[in-house]
């Protein structure tokens, strides 16, 4: 059996942290919020596989869940499970935030569409290593002649792979985090049921590290009704750093595309398929910088 990433210390001391900066309790009405949720995030996810330029088998193949299963999430019958999300955002680069583009929740999603040329990027340079992004990186920004900074000082003992095995415990790591939060904030479940808008039982249940219930909506409502991004309720595992460092390469890369004009931007595309390609056939290779 693996050992688990995270000790309590870790989750206590980053969690803690957070929470002095952002914790802000609230009462929200979700009953109106997440009207046509589900329909609202099908039809994201057909956008963004459409950007990516995967067909339905490709994509539900990337989620780890049936053919059937994914096209449920397409027509908005059915949401997919919290770390059946966070597969999807390991596996492709995109925060799962996109899914709720134009939705009713008040968090300003607009500022945050993806366009084409970054949904594709996203994916290609999320398959590199580190050492091979920060080779790409130096080398894009060199021969564009671009002052952008990438700042990765803090993930780098991370990677996809470890993320991945990460999922596996992931509900685990939330009960933890949860029960860690109400500690540090001195909610009592009884309240945090309540900010949240669901019966005390579940608010158990999601403490209990047998349950598999957190759902992307109940994240969102954390967050909402908290303050809190729901990301540090699993702080110090590898999920949480290999997020992190997503986070810095999409800031990054976002500071690139302001400043590039189209036709660069398919150029950097190009380098990223070039270097996909030769460290698939080598993976030891580094590009020169």
């Amino acid at each position: 059996m693996n050992k688990t990433p995270k000790t309590s210390s870790e989750l206590y001391y980053l969690l803690s942290a957070q929470v002095k900066l952002d914790f802000n309790l609230r009462k929200v009405d979700f009953n109106e919020l997440e009207k046509d949720l589900p329909t609202v995030m099908g039809d994201n996810l057909k956008r963004i596989r459409s950007l990516l330029k995967w067909s339905q088998k490709e994509a539900a193949a990337a989620l780890g869940v049936s053919l059937s299963q994914y096209k449920k999430f397409e027509a908005g019958r059915e949401i997919m499970r919290m770390v059946t999300a966070a597969r999807w955002t390991v596996v492709t680069g995109i925060s799962f935030h996109q899914l709720f583009y134009k939705s009713r929740l008040p968090l300003d999603w607009d500022q945050h569409r993806i366009h084409e040329y970054m949904a594709q990027l996203q994916p290609m340079v999320n398959d590199l290593t580190e050492d091979q992004f920060t080779s790409w990186f130096h080398l894009v920004t060199t021969l564009l002649g671009l002052d952008v900074k990438y700042d990765n000082t803090s993930y780098t003992h991370t990677s996809k792979e470890k993320a991945l095995a990460d999922l596996e415990t992931y509900y685990s790591f939330v009960a933890t985090g949860i029960t860690t939060f109400r500690a540090i904030t001195s909610l009592t479940q009884e309240t945090l049921a309540d900010y949240l808008s669901v019966h005390l039982s579940t608010v158990q249940g999601y403490e209990s590290k047998d349950s598999q219930n957190f759902s992307v909506i109940m994240a969102t409502r954390f967050y909402l009704a908290t303050g809190v991004n729901p990301l540090w309720l699993v702080a110090g595992t590898n999920f949480f750093y290999y997020r992190k460092l997503q986070s810095a390469r999409v800031d990054a890369l976002t500071a690139i595309a302001e400043q590039i004009s189209p036709g660069q931007f398919r150029q950097i595309m190009e380098l990223a398929r070039s270097t996909l390609l030769l460290t698939s056939e080598n993976p030891d290779i580094a590009i020169n910088q």
